[in-house]
C-alpha cells in the first residue's frame, strides 16, 4: 500500500479541525517553500530578539538614571548600556569592570554579576525562541488535506467491484492485507509505512468475556464463554475526517462471538464428479441455517455452507455469512442464532490439514490427532465455526449526551435518520451504512489465521487462540472502513481505472464537502507551517522592532512639543557617543555646536573640525599642572553641561561664542568654568 500521491495534495491555507478553529489553521507548502520559511522566521526572530535587548537596555539605563551621585564604576556602567551592547558584549564589558575596579568600589562583584547574569539568560532565551520557530513548521510525515478531482463513492450495487476477481477489489484486499499484517498484527518494530499513509490506525478495542449471546446449547460450556469486542463510540476523524465538531459522527461497532459446537453441525457427503457441477467430488456442508445455494447443491435442508474437499489442501480462511433485515436473507440461520436486536453472523473457518507441534486446547483448532509419523497432530475437525453477533449505533458527536443516537442494534435496511443531522453528518451515516453491508462479504475470505505459519507442523497456540483471531478478524474490518473512506476522497478510479464507470461523483452538499474533509499522511515533500504561530511570531517580532525604532524618537517628539523637561530621557541623549563626541570636540575648543538637547549635535554650516588630538584636555592640563584640584576627589552632585536638575541646558550666548586657536581655548561651560 502506498501514500497519497503529491498531486491529490491540497496546497495552501486550511483548518485541521482536531487542534481547534485557531491553533488548527494551517499552511501547506512544499518543502522548498518550507524551507525558506524556517531560515526566514529563524532570521526575524533574531531580528526581534536583538530590538528587543535594544529595548531592555533602554529601559534599565532610564530606570538607573536619576539625580543620585555615584561611583565611577555606577557612570561606566551606564555609558557601557548607552551603547546598546549586545548581551555577550554586556557581560564582557562587565567583567572588564569588575577587574577594573574590584578594589575602587563596594560591591564591585555583585555589581557586576548581576547583569552579566541577566545577559546569559537572556542569551538562552533568545536560543530557544529562534529554536521554537522550527516547531511551527513541520517538514516530515505531515497531515495533508486530500484534493482530488476524482472523489466519489462507487456504487457497490453494480458491478463485482469488491469481488476477488475485479481489478479494483484485487487492490483493496491487498491494500488491507498488507497493511494489515505489517502494521497491525505486527506488535514489534513496524515499518516506516505503517506511519506514512493513515492519520490513526489500530482502533482502540474494549476486549472482555462475557455470556453467551445465543442460545445456551450453541455455546461451549464454561463461564463465559463468549467474547466481546468492543470499538466504544470512535470519532470518524480517528479515520482523517476533517469536519468540524458539530459537523462530527461517532460510530460504535460490537461484536460478541463464540465458538460454536461441531458435533451434529457439520457433515461430509461423498459425492462422485458430476459435470456442470459447481462442486465436484466429495463436500464438506455445514448446517447452522439455510442458504439457497449450499442446499441447492448439497441437497441437504439445512445447508449453510458447502466446502469441496479438494479444495480444503490449498486454502485456509474464513468464509462469512450475515444475516440482516434485508427483505430477501442470503441466510436464514438456526433460531438459535437469532437477536433481534442485532445482525447474526456466521464465522467458518478451512482448517484444511494443518498439524501442530504439540496438542491444542483451544476450541476453534483443537487438534488431538497424532500423526503417523508421530510428528504432530492434526486438527480434530477440518472446520471450525464462530457465531457472531453484531451491534452497531450511530451519534452526532456535539449532542451524543442530549441522546443525538440510534439504539445499539444490527444493520437497518434503510440509513438510519438522527433528527438535528447535518448534510455532512447525514453523509458519512450514509457512507458507513452502505459499507457495513458490504465489507463482511467481501473481504471475509481474504484473511488469514493469526495462528498460521511457514513452519510445519506448526508451534502449539494457547487454549484461548481463537480470541486472538477473532480480535484480528475485527481490526482487519475497521482498517477496511478506514481504507474506503480514503478511496473516497482521493478515488477508487486512481487505483483501477475500470472503477471509473461505478462512480457515483458527489451530488448532495454534504458529499461535496466530504470530498474537501480528509486527512491522511506524507512522509516528505511537504510542509505545515502553523497559521497562528506563523502570524504570532510575525507580529510580535514586528512589534518589538518598531517600538525599538521609534520609542526614544517618540519621548524626544513627546518632549518637545509638550516643552517638559525630562531628566532621564536628557542624560539618555548626552550618554549618545556623538554627544560624548561633541564634548571632546569643545573640549580641545573645537567647532561651535548646536542642538545640545538632540541626539545628534551639528556645528555651523560646513564648519571644519581638525582631527580629535590623541592627548586628551585633562592630559594637558595634568602635565602642565594647571588643572584645578587634581588629585582630589570632586564631591559636587553637578556634573559638565548639567543644571541642577540634571537636564541639558544651553545658553544662545554659549551656542554662539566662537571657539578659541588655543588647543583647550577658552570655551566655558553653563556655569562659566573652563570647558573641559
Amino acid at each position: 500500500m502506498s501514500e497519497l500521491d503529491n498531486r491529490y495534495v491540497k496546497l495552501g491555507l486550511w483548518t485541521d479541525w482536531s487542534k481547534g478553529p485557531v491553533m488548527g489553521k494551517t499552511i501547506t507548502t512544499n518543502i522548498a517553500t518550507g524551507t525558506i520559511l524556517i531560515s526566514a522566521l529563524a532570521v526575524f526572530c533574531s531580528l526581534a530578539t536583538t530590538h528587543l535587548w535594544h529595548t531592555l537596555t533602554f529601559l534599565t539605563h532610564q530606570a538607573r538614571s536619576g539625580h543620585q551621585v555615584s561611583d565611577g564604576l555606577f557612570w561606566q556602567q551606564q555609558a557601557l548600556l548607552r551603547t546598546l551592547p549586545t548581551p555577550s558584549a554586556l557581560v564582557s564589558g562587565n567583567m572588564s569592570l569588575w577587574w577594573a575596579w574590584r578594589r575602587k568600589a563596594n560591591m564591585t562583584a555583585i555589581r557586576c554579576l548581576v547583569p552579566s547574569v541577566v545577559s546569559l539568560l537572556f542569551i538562552a532565551i533568545s536560543l530557544a525562541a529562534t529554536v521554537s520557530t522550527n516547531y511551527i513548521i513541520d517538514t516530515s510525515n505531515v497531515q495533508v488535506l486530500v484534493n482530488s478531482p476524482h472523489c466519489g463513492m462507487l456504487n457497490l450495487t453494480e458491478g463485482p467491484l469488491l469481488g476477488l476477481n475485479s481489478q479494483y477489489g484485487d487492490k483493496l484486499i491487498q491494500s488491507c492485507t498488507t497493511f494489515n499484517e505489517q502494521c497491525i498484527r505486527n506488535t514489534g518494530s513496524r515499518p516506516s509505512f505503517c506511519h506514512n499513509i493513515f492519520t490513526n490506525f489500530d482502533v482502540p478495542l474494549v476486549i472482555e468475556r462475557t455470556e453467551c449471546p445465543f442460545a445456551s446449547s450453541l455455546c461451549r460450556n464454561g463461564s463465559k464463554p463468549a467474547l466481546s469486542v468492543d470499538t466504544g463510540l470512535v470519532d470518524l476523524g480517528f479515520f482523517g475526517i476533517n469536519l468540524k465538531k458539530a459537523d462530527a459522527v461517532k460510530f460504535r461497532k460490537k461484536t460478541t462471538c463464540a465458538v460454536l459446537p461441531l458435533e451434529g453441525n457439520y457433515e461430509i457427503i461423498d459425492r462422485p464428479q458430476r459435470n456442470g457441477s459447481l462442486y465436484n467430488g466429495p463436500l464438506i456442508t455445514m448446517k447452522y441455517g439455510p442458504t439457497k445455494g449450499a442446499v441447492l447443491e448439497s441437497g441437504i435442508a439445512n445447508a449453510t455452507y458447502n466446502i469441496q474437499m479438494s479444495r480444503m489442501l490449498s486454502v485456509s480462511n474464513y468464509a462469512v455469512i450475515y444475516s440482516a433485515s434485508d427483505p430477501d436473507p442470503v441466510w436464514t440461520p438456526l433460531p438459535e442464532l437469532v437477536r433481534d436486536d442485532a445482525d447474526s453472523a456466521l464465522l467458518m473457518l478451512r482448517l484444511n490439514t494443518i498439524s501442530f507441534a504439540k496438542p491444542v486446547d483451544d476450541p476453534l483448532l483443537s487438534a488431538h490427532r497424532l500423526s503417523k509419523e508421530n510428528n504432530g497432530y492434526f486438527v480434530d475437525h477440518p472446520v471450525g465455526a464462530l457465531g457472531c453477533i453484531e451491534q452497531y449505533q450511530f451519534c452526532l458527536s456535539d449532542n451524543e449526551e442530549k441522546g443525538h443516537c440510534t439504539p445499539l442494534q444490527g444493520r437497518t435496511a434503510s440509513v438510519p435518520v438522527i433528527p438535528g443531522a447535518t448534510p455532512n453528518q447525514i453523509t458519512q451515516i450514509s457512507i458507513l451504512h452502505e459499507l457495513l453491508d458490504k465489507i463482511n462479504m467481501a473481504l471475509s475470505a481474504t484473511v488469514d489465521l493469526v495462528a498460521l505459519t511457514t513452519i510445519r507442523p506448526m508451534p502449539g497456540v494457547p487454549a484461548d487462540q481463537w480470541v486472538t483471531e477473532v480480535v484480528s478478524y475485527k481490526k482487519y474490518l475497521l482498517l477496511f472502513l478506514e481504507i474506503a473512506f480514503t478511496d473516497y476522497a482521493v478515488g477508487a478510479e486512481t487505483k483501477a481505472p475500470e472503477a471509473a464507470s461505478f462512480m457515483k461523483k458527489p451530488a448532495t452538499e454534504g458529499e461535496k464537502n466530504l470530498c474537501n474533509a480528509q486527512k491522511m499522511i506524507k512522509s516528505g515533500g511537504f510542509a505545515n507551517v502553523n497559521f497562528f504561530g506563523f502570524v504570532f511570531i510575525i507580529t510580535f517580532a514586528t512589534t518589538i522592532v518598531i517600538i525599538d525604532l521609534t520609542l526614544v524618537q517618540l519621548l524626544i517628539l513627546i518632549r518637545t512639543y509638550s516643552k517638559s523637561s525630562s531628566p532621564r530621557l536628557d542624560r539618555w541623549i548626552q550618554d549618545s557617543i556623538l554627544q560624548l563626541q561633541r564634548r571632546a570636540f569643545e573640549s580641545q575648543g573645537k567647532g561651535i555646536w548646536d542642538k545640545l538637547d538632540d541626539e545628534v549635535p551639528v556645528t555651523r554650516y560646513d564648519e571644519k573640525l581638525e582631527e580629535l588630538s590623541v592627548e586628551t584636555a585633562i592630559a594637558v592640563l595634568r602635565r602642565t599642572g594647571t588643572a584645578p584640584g587634581i588629585g582630589k576627589s570632586v564631591t559636587s552632585s553637578t556634573t559638565w553641561g548639567s543644571s541642577e536638575n540634571g537636564s541639558m541646558k544651553s545658553l544662545p550666548s554659549e551656542r554662539k561664542a566662537t571657539a578659541q586657536s588655543s588647543p583647550l581655548g577658552s570655551r566655558r561651560d553653563l556655569r562659566g568654568n573652563p570647558g573641559l
